[in-house]
């Protein structure tokens, strides 16, 4: 995301300003090897997500790239996904708003150009029905996050 010219980088939640409408959070997984580990870094992303809803009044969507994770794929997938709804209906009755939440599991990612492509795109995303959603880097390599979310959710 360096790369791209509009985004800007912030060291905590509680550093961001401005009027930005998306935010990607890079969290690296690796020493969570069990799925409570993985359980307790997700709660701790909704904590982040909860000072950035109350920070950036504009905020539309937050996408969080997991990497590193030595737990099986699908279990990883499932856990995100739940957290993912959950993190947004947390989001929705707590600061009342409806605030886009995907996670991305960049594991496999072998192109970071198109993986900024596809987080960019999302973030220009007018906010859809996959409200709460968690993919794998696989799932988007060809096709545009919206799409896939819309197609996961029918």
């Amino acid at each position: 995301m360096r790369a791209v010219p509009e985004a800007q980088e912030f060291p905590c939640a509680c550093t961001v300003s401005g009027r930005h409408r998306a935010v990607v959070i890079g969290v690296d997984v690796a020493a969570s090897r069990t799925r409570g580990q993985l359980r307790a870094v997700l709660r701790e992303i909704e904590s982040q997500c909860s000072v950035l809803v109350g920070r950036l009044h504009r905020l539309q969507h937050i996408l969080v790239v997991l990497n590193g994770s030595p737990l099986p794929e699908r279990v990883v997938l499932r856990i995100c996904d739940s957290a993912a709804q959950r993190i947004h209906a947390y989001l929705e009755q707590a600061c009342a708003r409806s605030i886009v939440l995907t996670v991305l599991l960049a594991e496999k990612c072998d192109d970071s150009g198109r993986l900024a492509e596809r987080l960019m795109a999302r973030a220009r995303q007018r906010p859809w029905l996959d409200a709460g959603i968690a993919l794998r880097w696989r799932d988007i390599a060809n096709a545009p996050i919206g799409a896939v979310g819309a197609n996961t959710y029918v």
